[in-house]
């Protein structure tokens, strides 16, 4: 996980992660969601979670590059409850002469973090998807710690 992120190895030891996945999904269309990227990570108490949200928060709000391009994400609204804390962030980008919208929702539920990356071209995606995916991955997990 740290060789892929910009976190620490130390970090993740101090938090006391135990693991994660993560699953990339994507397709062609004019229309819709067309990239979903879906993450969950275990720690072993809800501090540790915590911590490692509060740091991803801070990381989405640092200046990115995409294709070379300035990427700056925003905080706005979920609308909803998610889990323990929650915060959405959205942005737009420029590729191959098309504009596109992302929302990136990052939240904690007891000891689990997990976020989702939405995004599809401009107009045609919304906050409110993102939100109904992330709502539809907290059910999932709140499943699997039964």
């Amino acid at each position: 996980a740290a060789k892929e992120s910009q976190t620490a190895l130390g970090d993740y030891t101090r938090w006391g992660r135990i693991t994660g996945y993560e699953a990339d999904f994507s397709r062609e269309a004019l229309t819709g969601i067309l990239k979903v990227t879906s993450a969950s990570s275990t720690y072993k108490t809800a501090k540790g979670a915590a911590d490692s949200t509060r740091d991803s928060y801070a990381q989405t709000t640092k200046p990115h590059r995409f294709n070379g391009q300035p990427v700056a994400f925003k905080q706005v609204s979920t609308g909803a409850k998610i889990g323990h804390e929650a915060r959405m962030y959205s942005t737009s980008l420029k590729a191959n002469g098309f504009n596109f919208t992302f929302y990136a929702i990052l939240w904690r539920y007891g000891t689990v973090k997990a976020s989702v990356l939405v995004g599809g071209l401009r107009g045609t995606v919304d906050a409110a998807a993102a939100v109904k995916m992330a709502k539809k991955q907290q059910t999932r997990i709140m499943q699997a710690l039964r």
